[in-house]
């Protein structure tokens, strides 16, 4: 019934406590998908401790998450995919909800579920309020409500055909951004159950600073004239993304960002700091770069 995609990389103290939750589960119609994207680390050798005939263990060389993903979608053999990150875990019920969900709303091809965030030793819940159904609108639901995290989102595999994969070479967002694409084409079905823990001990966020995407995919693909809240919530993800590209002083990529998503009403403000950071000379930015990686430590 379901496919269990799990990207791995260098998570060997966060990845038992992962697997543990999926055997945990109690529907247990699965295949576990595991592929480890190059882990330097011990992460395999706690992978192989596990002996579950319905798990693959799959590796290939680094090629990030996006990668990953699209690997394991490749080698799935059954109708529904769920992708559950290897810092992550999910509640015992998650696949029977999920389920349930899937045949309460059959003309849906993704459905999410609420989530925990797990932060500073404290925990968050997220979409907890949202009403249990069909969505009207995708993207004015995201501008509110950060749904359809990824290790609490099940698609129907044969999505993946007519959309394609994740952007390779998006550094940060690749999620959001396939879950964009489905929506864009499909129906989604929420729950407000709480059925995930999303891990932000170890986000990596410091590990992307100035880094430039290399995919050729664009939020702006999603971009259509007149509608509000699809425009408002994809100038919110490329704004993000062009900060980190102006730390990174590719001034030419963020400021045609900069251009393009002047319309902005709701991320007004993250536009101005864009705006100042693309007049910045070197030397600002590199305060500003240590100014922002110790308040993002602090913040995890």
């Amino acid at each position: 019934m379901f496919s269990i995609i799990i990207p791995l990389y260098n998570k060997e103290q966060y990845v038992s406590k992962t697997l543990e939750s999926v055997f945990a589960q109690t529907f247990q119609q699965y295949e576990i998908i595991i592929v480890d994207d190059g882990s330097t680390d011990k992460s395999v050798e706690v992978v192989k401790g596990f002996t579950d005939p319905r798990m693959r263990l799959i590796s290939q060389k680094n090629q990030g998450v996006s990668a990953a993903r699209n690997r394991g979608i490749s080698e799935a053999l059954f109708n529904y995919i769920a992708f559950l990150d290897a810092d992550d875990w999910w509640e015992p019920a998650y696949l029977e909800e999920m389920k349930h969900l899937a045949d309460k709303y059959p003309e849906c091809t993704m459905y999410g579920a609420a989530y925990k965030v797990v932060r500073n030793r404290k925990t968050f819940f997220e979409c907890a309020e949202v009403p249990e159904g069909v969505v009207d609108d995708y993207f004015k639901m995201r501008v509110k409500y950060p749904v359809t995290w990824t290790s609490a989102t099940v698609v129907k595999r044969e999505a993946f055909n007519i959309v394609g994969g994740f952007p390779v070479g998006m550094i940060a967002g690749e999620d959001g951004y396939m879950w964009c694409k489905i929506a864009d084409k499909y129906k989604v079905a929420l729950t407000p159950k709480v059925l995930a823990t999303y891990n932000m001990i170890h986000t990596g966020a410091s590990l992307r600073a100035g880094k430039l995407d290399s995919c050729s995919e664009s939020w702006y693909d999603f971009y259509k004239e007149g509608d509000f809240y699809r425009n408002e919530f994809i100038a919110g993800k490329a704004i993000h993304a062009a900060i980190r590209y102006a730390i990174g002083l590719h001034k030419i990529k963020s400021r045609e960002v900069e251009k393009l998503y002047s319309y902005t009403v709701l991320s007004k403000r993250r536009w101005r700091l864009l705006y100042f950071l693309n007049r910045t000379p070197a030397i600002g930015i590199a305060l500003f770069e240590k100014i922002h990686f110790f308040y993002l430590k602090l913040k995890n």
